[in-house]
């Protein structure tokens, strides 16, 4: 085997291995490339359902807090009732005179006729 003819070879095979490189460079750019697309979709997808989550927590906690008041309103509404039960009595008998009030009208009238 001459020099020359080892040089060719040579040359050959390392024309061969650039190719090979070529390729598994692209291969790896391409694969890479794969990856990185799929660890931003899984992290889109984790954000998503970690705000659907929050969300569904934020109506949750709202519908929550709706509740209490709606409750704590009715509350006031029967304690206001059982401290002031004239209020509710007069306003649903003030057209209809009481006969109590009535009878002091009348002592007072014909006492101070009298007088």
């Amino acid at each position: 085997m001459s020099f020359d003819s080892f040089a060719e070879a040579t040359q050959k095979a390392v024309a061969n291995f650039a190719r090979y490189q070529a390729l598994h460079d692209r291969l790896f750019q391409r694969a890479l490339h794969d990856l990185l697309k799929l660890r931003a979709e899984r992290r889109k997808e984790q954000i998503g359902f970690e705000s659907q989550k929050r969300a569904q927590a934020n109506e949750t906690r709202k519908a929550e807090t709706h509740k209490l008041k709606t409750a704590m309103l009715e509350i006031r509404l029967e304690r206001e009732k059982l401290r002031n039960p004239q209020r509710e009595r007069s306003s649903e008998c003030a057209h209809e005179p009481n006969p109590e009030h009535q009878r002091r009208n009348d002592q007072l009238k014909t006492h101070s006729i009298a007088a």
